[in-house]
């Protein structure tokens, strides 16, 4: 969340991933990103929130979306994308959907964020 960006871009910038020039811009970019209304209540932390948590599939395909996040009547995917739209993420949510629909036996809705653009698309 929010509170985490600064921690987790000094650790990158002490282990060199980043220079100065590179920790701000990210800072600015992530900053933005999380206070943006629409994507915030995917960061909440008064819900539970598992990120890359691993799923089989019924073929046994193991599935990871990026953030899944249990609110109180539901269940959303969040998965980040940083390049272009392309149809093949809708089906990798639609697959995601469905595994953790069996899973939770609860509504699941799933979600792209397209972080370049800040564009987020329900699937």
């Amino acid at each position: 969340d929010e509170s985490d960006v600064v921690e987790v871009l000094q650790r990158y910038q002490k282990d060199g991933s980043l220079n100065q020039v590179e920790y701000e811009v990210m800072n600015k970019k992530l900053i933005q990103l999380l206070q943006n209304r629409s994507i915030r209540p995917f960061f909440d932390t008064q819900f539970k929130i598992k990120q890359e948590a691993s799923m089989l599939s019924g073929n046994g395909k193991l599935l990871r979306p990026d953030r899944v996040v249990y609110w109180d009547n539901k269940v959303a995917i969040l998965d980040f994308k940083t390049g272009e739209k392309n149809d093949s993420h809708h089906e990798q949510m639609k697959e995601y959907q469905s595994v953790l629909e069996e899973i939770c036996q609860q509504e699941v809705e799933a979600y792209l964020l397209y972080t370049e653009t800040e564009e987020l698309v329900k699937v």
